[in-house]
């Protein structure tokens, strides 16, 4: 047991185990699933509680967020993540690098990717996404919370990041056809934001189900809007999805009125 352990401690170990956990994975043999990966964060706090003694305590559960649900936070965690990427295709089918329209394979099934989409969103929120925010959301950022606002924001979602990058470099799992040298720098400057964001409203709410959904929605709206997509060009990668161009600069905005609007509070405070 590490029942002494301090918070960054905790942290520490968590951390430790998502990334033995990935690269163990990485190396097995044969075809890789995203799905496996995506339940590293779960195993891995399920571990650290279990060494550390809280997972045999109230509130060692409760700093996960579970208990609580946050109407507010959860209808801007559905909003947000569409908006950047939505800009981002809207800019590709505008300027003809890509041409809005379905695939042959899906052509008057429009009623069935809208509905579709509805139910891949309780699907994939309760399975995969849970999976990953149960640790980064639901466990790290309560021991990173320490650090100071912008700091537990942003390293939060570098580590999000980082999580991610064996998978790429080892696996075809990720964007396999894109230029690494160029994309990944633009994913872990994006992503690191979009980790800020998600984070700041499990702060904000003390609940992880905003979290789960803003995870969920940016997946699924990216999702359709490359299935919306016929015959991108190769520059689409870096302008939207998940580490265009469009979302780094839409969520670095996000973080700056999160940070002017927590100074503010600050201010009031004193």
């Amino acid at each position: 047991m590490l029942k002494h352990l301090s918070e960054m401690q905790k942290a520490a170990v968590y951390t430790a185990l998502v990334f033995v956990f990935v690269i163990v994975l990485v190396m097995l043999p044969g075809e890789k699933n995203t799905s496996v990966f995506m339940f590293v964060p779960m195993a891995s706090v399920l571990i650290t509680m279990l060494l550390t003694g809280e997972g045999v305590r109230k509130q060692g559960w409760a700093q996960l967020g579970f208990h609580r649900f946050h109407m507010r936070g959860f209808l801007l965690a559905l909003a947000v993540p569409i908006i950047p990427i939505i800009i981002g295709y809207a800019a590709v089918w505008i300027s003809g690098l890509g041409a809005f329209g379905l695939s042959a394979e899906y052509e008057g099934q429009g009623m069935f990717l809208f509905v579709g989409f509805f139910v891949s969103f309780v699907i994939n929120a309760f399975t995969v996404t849970l999976g990953e925010e149960i640790g980064w959301r639901g466990y790290l950022a309560e021991k990173l919370a320490k650090l100071g606002f912008a700091q537990s924001l942003l390293l939060n979602g570098f580590i999000w990041g980082l999580f991610h990058l064996p998978i790429m470099l080892f696996t075809d799992v990720y964007h396999d056809d894109a230029n690494m040298v160029l994309y990944i720098p633009l994913f872990m400057a994006t992503v690191t934001l979009v980790g800020a964001f998600i984070t700041y409203l499990k702060y904000v709410t003390g609940s992880i189900w905003p979290a789960i959904a803003a995870h969920t929605v940016h997946n699924l709206v990216w999702y359709y809007g490359e299935l919306f997509t016929q015959e991108p060009n190769s520059s689409v990668t870096y302008i939207t999805g998940d580490a265009g161009i469009v979302l780094l600069f839409f969520y670095l905005i996000v973080f700056i009125i999160i940070m002017k609007r927590n100074n503010k509070e600050i201010r009031e405070r004193n």
